[in-house]
């Protein structure tokens, strides 16, 4: 049976269909690889492709659709119920879920009873009660790497006892964590894919039941697909092998976490005489912006050998911009996202992208200085969760807050040596006698206390207080012996020396910008209070580019172009290069009509080098240049020219576009990179003590005189 009419049924209800579309649609039976291009419409295939088996009579209890996420099964059960040849009766039974999902309900169904899945928070807990086993200090970052390891040995198909012979760090914690989990009768995430693949191996009587049960198969994002998933679907889609797999290897950015793009290439040798369709047309992004990722992927070797023509004509080149550092590089994008703003342009319809979230934390910094609407969309706080920058504003705060007493302890465990036992008499003594924390150190029993350690924590502290917080930290750092501690622990992890001594020298570049520790602490207040309170009106979205996937914008900004960053110092191998070449390429194919790449001239105090992406996506080195690719620009047409006009005087009335009408009650003058700039202090009705730079707020708009 043709589907002409069920095509022009479609195109009637608004699902217009190009011919390589169609042909994916079309082949129902058998298997069927899509090749994807970014933008080309793989959803609407595979809801197209949906609707066509329901149109030819399949049952929806038949059909199978797997994503990778709960938003992209909801989206594609909305589009179904938007077609008219369709009930709602059909599209509710469709059988559409993410992978977890799915096994969740096999076991369920199976065992007779919900599986019991164990939360984030007790994992962490099995994990950090392993590290103390292992006389291991306990530090966030080391908690995430050993339950990246055991997801990421899981989701490859390994078990335990192949690591338990090599006695690492991992297997050691990973065993005690199996113990936890086991004693608790709880499974992981990952556990529910292993479960259900073991369950159907064995039980032969259950795979056959649900074999029958569905008879066609479609697998949205298959290059992010995990050796485990994919046993899981061999299992499944035999022996009809109506499997319908949708994806793209330039698009695979997931390999950290198990995913195997070989899977997509290897595909036709486990399904052999299927067919393949490549969707190229890419309906997105403007020429200028295809042409450059076409240019920037024919680099790497593993890949289906596609090029993408874009359907939208006209676009301006993307933008290269230099700015002297993160922190200009942060202004030059406020400043856009201002003249955005002007021009009445959706804030969330703009994305700033970045590698990894401490690289947001500048512009994170100047979103909230300025009041300007945003989007955080990762986990964590542009960075400021990491333990090194808490450690840091743990010295910081003690310095202005000596009584408290988090930060006593944080400090004090390194200085003092303070354990968990001395902490806990510590807190029993200041809740029940009041005591400050460092007379509550002079109280403990004697084995516990070196009063020499206390009298030269108290001289230190006093020393760093005459200092600004910028060289406040850099004393810690290298007079109070943080510094070394953190280039030890670096190379103990593994880690090149510099890793982490970096992200306390970034902040120290942070700190250069306020006269005192309390200003800078105020600030961090406001940060955190306004990264921890969703945000009502729309803004501009800030997420990595591993966030972005999938997504659109009409104006993208990617930091941090340099190499170090893209690719990342970490990545080293061929294979790690190409799978940081597919992130650039995703991070530019985000952009429908404007792409704007930045590459600082320095990062973290180091001189830098621009990404090699950029020459090989037809972006030329030098600075100022136009190719064809792109539109080079130096930092100074990046930056804006700062207004000349003098502060106004102390008692004058301003008016900030978000905070209303203040009094100005002070007016430092600073330097910072050659340039001499004035720092007001405005009480406002809802914010005493407030702090701006005149001379940039007043060019970007922000305030006004009275």
């Amino acid at each position: 049976m043709k589907l002409d009419q069920f095509f022009d049924q479609l195109a009637q209800a608004g699902l217009t269909l190009n011919q390589q579309q169609q042909a994916a649609v079309a082949q129902l039976q058998g298997p069927l690889m899509v090749i994807a291009g970014p933008g080309s419409g793989k959803t609407r295939v595979i809801t197209a492709r949906t609707a066509a088996l329901l149109y030819r009579g399949v049952s929806p209890q038949q059909i199978l659709v797997l994503t990778f996420t709960r938003a992209a099964a909801k989206e594609m059960k909305k589009r179904l119920t938007q077609l008219p040849m369709l009930s709602q009766q059909q599209v509710k039974a469709v059988n559409m879920s993410t992978f977890h999902s799915l096994c969740y309900r096999i076991l369920w169904a199976f065992q007779g009873q919900r599986p019991a899945v164990a939360k984030e928070k007790q994992r962490r807990h099995w994990v950090k009660e392993a590290l103390l086993r292992q006389q291991e200090e306990i530090k966030d970052d080391l908690v995430d790497e050993m339950l990246h390891q055991i997801s990421f040995h899981k989701n490859s198909n390994q078990d335990l006892e192949q690591l338990q012979d090599l006695n690492t760090l991992t297997s050691r914690v990973w065993a005690d964590y199996e113990k936890a989990k086991n004693k608790a009768g709880l499974l992981d995430y990952d556990d529910l894919l292993l479960a259900t693949l073991k369950l159907l191996q064995q039980y032969p009587e259950l795979l056959q039941s649900l074999q029958r049960r569905w008879q066609f198969i479609m697998v949205d994002e298959f290059q992010d697909t995990n050796l485990v998933q994919y046993e899981l679907l061999k299992l499944l889609a035999a022996p009809h092998n109506h499997i319908c797999v949708v994806g793209d290897i330039d698009q695979a950015i997931y390999a950290w976490r198990a995913a195997d793009p070989k899977l997509l290439l290897q595909f036709p040798q486990d399904f052999p005489g299927g067919r393949r369709v490549e969707l190229i047309q890419n309906y997105r992004s403007l020429p200028p912006i295809v042409e450059l990722a076409n240019r920037l992927i024919a680099h790497n070797q593993l890949r289906h050998k596609i090029t993408v023509q874009p359907i939208r004509q006209g676009g301006t080149p993307p933008r290269l911009m230099r700015p002297s550092d993160e922190w200009a590089e942060a202004k030059a994008v406020l400043t856009m996202l201002r003249q955005w703003q002007r021009g009445n342009t959706p804030l969330n319809e703009l994305a700033v992208l970045y590698r990894v979230n401490t690289q947001a934390r500048p512009l994170v910094s100047l979103l909230v200085e300025s009041g300007f609407p945003f989007k955080l969309h990762d986990k964590g706080q542009a960075g400021l969760e990491h333990w090194v920058v808490q450690e840091c504003h743990a010295f910081l705060r003690l310095l202005n807050e000596p009584n408290h007493m988090e930060s006593f302890l944080r400090v004090g465990r390194r200085q003092l040596g303070l354990t968990v036992e001395t902490n806990q008499f510590m807190e029993r003594l200041v809740q029940q006698r009041g005591l400050t924390p460092f007379a509550a150190y002079r109280h403990l029993p004697i084995r516990f206390t070196d009063l020499s350690k206390l009298q030269r924590l108290e001289q230190h502290l006093a020393k760093a207080r005459q200092h600004p917080p910028g060289e406040a930290l850099k004393y810690y750092l290298h007079r109070m012996g943080f510094g070394s501690y953190l280039e030890w622990y670096a190379v103990q992890r593994g880690y090149p020396a510099d890793e982490f001594l970096n992200i306390a020298e970034e902040l120290v570049t942070d700190l250069r910008r306020f006269t005192n520790t309390e200003a800078y602490l105020t600030h961090l207040d406001d940060m955190l209070s306004a990264l921890q309170n969703e945000q009502q009106e729309p803004g501009v979205n800030l997420m990595t580019m591993h966030s972005a996937k999938g997504l659109e914008f009409k104006a993208v900004w990617i930091l941090g172009v340099i190499d170090g960053l893209l690719p990342h110092s970490l990545s080293t191998s061929a294979t790690q290069r190409e799978e940081e070449r597919r992130l650039f390429y995703v991070g530019c194919t985000r952009a429908k009509d404007y792409l704007y790449l930045l590459a600082p001239k320095s990062y973290r105090g180091q001189a830098t080098i621009d990404s090699p992406f950029l020459a090989e996506a037809g972006i030329k080195q030098e600075p100022a240049t136009r190719t064809a690719g792109g539109r080079a620009i130096t930092a100074a047409e990046a930056m804006p020219t700062l207004s000349t006009q003098p502060p106004p005087p102390v008692g004058q009335l301003i008016r900030h576009k978000d905070l209303g009408i203040g009094t100005i009650t002070g007016c430092t003058q600073e330097k910072a990179r050659g340039q001499t700039f004035h720092v007001l202090t405005i009480n406002f009705p809802a914010r005493s003590g407030f702090k701006l730079h005149w001379e940039l707020s007043l060019q970007m708009g922000f305030i006004q005189l009275l």
